[in-house]
């Protein structure tokens, strides 16, 4: 922190620079209280990565994956802020074209979908959307007067939607791709990193309605990293945030919601090496004992070897003087959800 009454006290004023040094001070400490090692936390390592591996495509397993992804869209904490009048006109429009959610699977023509019929099952919802004057209006684009609930519901709805579109186009496209590892992400190459989301076209991505104001935060933010899946070339194909919280009172690292291109979220050796490297991430950081939970929601990858369990209580370790993004407690973040624990939260962990 710059002497106060210095120029560059000052010009750090001008630019609401300082409440961001002062959330990053605090979060250090938090961290540091729970023998967290800091400096390596804060700062770019790239001798620590995880093993390289191959993943063999698998488009069966990668469309079964976004179908649960897509329906959990349709019932998740967003969903619940749009308008119960407009969810129901968007499910009697998809019922019109012969498409239906029941019991935890998505219908054509009374059978379960095929997966070469789940792109026009995308294409009704994001046609539907991109002409109705409610969702217009939650993008910003139409005339109607909504809640900033309604708008966060509904642009967060369509921005999944429109993900899992492209997940679709990457499954079946799908190659194998050889030689790739997990790393965490260099914040300081901010050139890259500020397109961190769209590397996964995920609604962190700098262009997203929803939630793209959280793309700089993210670099700005000490209580946050990026885990990356890269090859040799830091070709990115796949990317989740991590912190850590306190869960029902045990230091935990959080995998926020792993997202990842085509096939390879669906491969259970991908899920293997990402909790692999998250045991290492935390031996790094002095917490080898820390459990590991991943959040529940938007997760493009293969849950073998987790369970869903419920009724979680969650701290989060840090602070941030702007809003930011956190799946595991609901989405969009205040700076006073840093100061609150948030109850009957679901989580994954390891079996």
């Amino acid at each position: 922190m710059p002497d106060e009454g210095s120029a560059l006290y000052e010009k750090y004023s001008e630019n609401n620079i300082l409440e961001q040094i002062r959330a990053n001070q605090e979060t250090n400490r938090q961290l540091r209280a729970y023998g967290i090692n800091t400096d390596k936390w804060n700062h770019y390592d790239q001798n620590l990565k995880g093993e390289t591996f191959s993943v063999v495509s698998d488009s069966e397993t990668g469309y079964k994956n976004t179908k649960t992804g897509i329906i959990n869209c349709f019932q998740d904490d967003l969903f619940e802020k749009i308008n119960t009048k407009e969810t129901d006109k968007l499910i009697k429009h998809l019922s019109q074209n012969n498409f239906k959610i029941e019991n935890n699977k998505i219908c054509y023509c009374g059978n379960e979908i095929k997966d070469n019929e789940l792109g026009k099952f995308l294409d009704c919802v994001i046609k539907y959307t991109d002409k109705n004057e409610y969702w217009k209006s939650a993008r910003g684009q139409g005339q109607m007067q909504l809640s900033q609930a309604e708008r966060d519901g509904a642009a967060g709805f369509m921005d999944h939607i429109n993900g899992f579109r492209k997940k679709v186009e990457d499954i079946r496209n799908a190659r194998n791709i050889d030689n790739i590892h997990f790393r965490l992400s260099d914040d300081d190459n901010i050139g890259r990193n500020i397109f961190f989301g769209n590397h996964v076209s995920c609604c962190n991505s700098i262009e997203s309605t929803y939630a793209g104001y959280s793309a700089p935060m993210h670099l700005l933010n000490n209580y946050n990293r990026g885990i990356e899946l890269v090859d040799n070339y830091e070709n990115s194909y796949g990317n989740s945030l991590c912190h850590f919280a306190n869960i029902d009172g045990k230091l935990t690292f959080v995998i926020d919601s792993f997202e990842a291109n085509g096939k390879l979220g669906s491969d259970p050796i991908v899920t293997k090496h990402l909790l692999d490297f998250s045991k290492q991430v935390c031996k790094a950081m002095g917490r080898e004992d820390a459990q590991i939970m991943i959040g529940p929601n938007y997760n493009n990858m293969s849950k073998e070897g987790l369970k869903l369990t419920e009724g979680h209580t969650i701290k989060l370790l840090g602070e941030s003087p702007e809003r930011t993004y956190c799946d595991s407690i609901g989405g969009k973040v205040s700076p006073e959800d840093f100061d609150i624990t948030h109850e009957n939260r679901n989580m994954y962990e390891i079996e």
